[in-house]
């Protein structure tokens, strides 16, 4: 005869089947796809000892008008089995039977995406802020050591300079122009600052070429090398692509050439001249070389 008992996980692998409750002994061997009607109760199989004719079970209740609700698992609405094994399942969607009580289940499989930061290192670098300043009334450059304090409120400055026999002294801020340090440095290491005079290479549109065809003609951009030179400012300029308040290379370079782009393409159009002036943002990745200042080496800027 088969016994049916109240499964216990402990007593059943330990083969103490008779500390298990005794429910039900049948001549057959139990279909481990159905459920269980005894007494009025409803049970489904736990675990099977075909050696010892045992048949672990437990009461289940049916829920004959379950509601469709959001879950974390997949759980049988009438019996509230839970299929543990359903992630490994291929479809988002399908109609499966519980294993515990028989039923056809309907499941959908609702995805959430989320991101979990781990800390791994944080970024320290910032911007160091320092100043120098030209001191209006001695025409001398104060560089950052030797600033030792800005007021913004007072609009005072504290500054070491050798002056009457004083290494220390306090100045008003309307003797000085001060200039901030950018950020960058240029290819030698040296701070870039504003009121800086840079130099550097740049690949520009320098003009085009008009190639003519049996119908009309086609223009082509040519571009070269450029040399720029400019001074550091901050402020706000209004390019294509670079507008806003930032530091940039203020020069009077520009380039000229003939454009046809703006013909309708026949034999008689004639050129336009098109200029672009070369003022730009002061950027990262050019190659800028500090070759002086405004203050000192004004004539930098004159043209050759």
């Amino acid at each position: 005869m088969w016994q049916l008992r109240i499964y216990d996980m402990k007593h059943f692998w330990d083969n103490n089947y008779h500390l298990m409750e005794l429910v039900k002994e049948v001549a057959e061997e139990p279909d481990k796809d159905s459920i269980y009607e005894i007494d009025g109760r409803t049970y489904r199989w736990c675990a099977f000892s075909p050696e010892h004719k045992v048949c672990g079970i437990k009461e289940i209740t049916l829920n004959t008008e379950p509601d469709d609700v959001d879950d974390d698992y997949l759980t049988c609405p009438y019996c509230g089995s839970i299929d543990h094994d359903a992630w490994e399942r291929s479809a988002d969607d399908d109609t499966v039977e519980c294993g515990s009580c028989g039923s056809t289940i309907e499941y959908q499989r609702n995805v959430q995406i989320t991101y979990t930061p781990i800390h791994t290192r944080r970024d320290t670098k910032m911007r160091e802020i320092k100043f120098r300043a030209w001191y209006i009334p001695r025409e001398e450059m104060v560089q950052p050591d030797r600033l030792e304090s800005i007021n913004f409120d007072t609009k005072v400055l504290g500054v070491y300079m050798p002056i009457e026999n004083k290494g220390f002294h306090r100045f008003r801020m309307s003797d000085f122009i001060l200039m901030q340090y950018t950020g960058l440095k240029d290819r030698n290491g040296v701070d870039i600052y504003e009121g800086d005079i840079v130099s550097y290479t740049s690949n520009e549109k320098v003009g085009e070429r008009k190639v003519m065809q049996r119908r009309g003609y086609d223009t082509y951009a040519v571009y070269g090398e450029v040399e720029i030179r400019g001074v550091v400012k901050f402020g706000t300029i209004n390019r294509p692509f670079e507008k806003g308040l930032l530091y940039y290379v203020d020069t009077d370079k520009s380039v000229s050439y003939d454009t046809y782009f703006w013909g309708s393409g026949k034999k008689s159009d004639r050129p336009e001249m098109k200029s672009s002036n070369l003022t730009k943002s002061l950027k990262t990745n050019v190659d800028y070389q500090v070759i002086g200042n405004v203050y000192e080496n004004l004539e930098l800027l004159e043209d050759k």
